[in-house]
Order: structure tokens, then C-alpha cells, then sequence
């Protein structure tokens, strides 16, 4: 998971000029750790988060309504990646993913986003 503040706001205004840098890099980390700190808390995994996901990708499809949202997607030159899945924003409706979003990524986000998309790669080679 690669949060990206820049491109989240709250009722239309940036986070970046609603919370000062070290809340955001808090909210950064609790995201990333959310999974890891519910099963922790709970003792097993918790399915809600994911279910609650799927439930909104099956309302944009059955609607057709080409809601944007964030998806794993097979990537096929999109952000400069081929024969790899990430977690990136689309356009889904009726005919599933209708498009890809390719968000403008700067020189840190996209340093991130790479180790991500490297991360998976390795863990497709580890497992062919």
C-alpha cells in the first residue's frame, strides 16, 4: 500500500493543507500497519476492510457507474510497468476496469511506488 496524502482531501481540500507534515507521516504509517495492528489486536485477520472494498467494486459494476476507485490491476505499460499487478486507481463499471488512472506521481511517490511494483516481482519469482 502506497498512501499518497497529496492526492487525498477531505470535503474537497487537500490533507496537505489541512494537517501539518508529521500528522500526515503518522497517518501514513498507521495505514500501512492498519492490517498488521487489527490481526495483532483481534488475534486473527479482520475481512471487513476488504469485504467492505469488494462490496463497492460490485455496486460500480452492477450500476455501471464508473466509480473511481483503487484496485489491483494487471498493469500493461501503465506508470511505465508491464506483466505486473498494483494497487492503482481505475475507472470501474459494467465492463470492469474501463480505464487506469495515472496519477502525476513526483520523483518520491514514484521512487515509492517502484519498490512496491519491485516487491511484487520478486515475490512472482520467488513463487514461478
Amino acid at each position: 500500500m502506497l498512501p499518497l496524502p497529496r492526492f487525498s482531501s477531505v470535503c474537497g481540500i487537500p490533507l496537505t493543507q489541512l494537517l501539518p507534515e508529521n500528522e500526515i507521516e503518522s497517518l501514513k504509517k498507521e495505514t500501512i500497519e492498519a492490517g498488521a495492528t487489527i490481526t495483532k489486536l483481534k488475534g486473527y485477520s479482520s475481512s471487513y476492510g476488504p469485504a467492505a472494498g469488494l462490496a463497492l467494486m460490485v455496486e460500480a459494476i452492477r450500476k455501471d457507474s464508473n466509480k473511481l476507485l483503487i484496485a489491483s490491476v494487471f498493469l500493461d505499460g501503465e506508470y511505465g510497468q508491464h506483466d505486473v499487478v498494483a494497487e492503482v486507481p481505475v475507472i470501474l463499471g459494467r465492463t470492469g476496469v474501463k480505464r487506469v488512472i495515472e496519477l502525476p506521481l513526483n520523483e518520491n511517490e514514484r521512487e515509492k511506488f517502484l519498490e512496491s511494483v519491485e516487491s511484487v516481482k520478486s515475490l512472482i519469482k520467488l513463487l514461478t
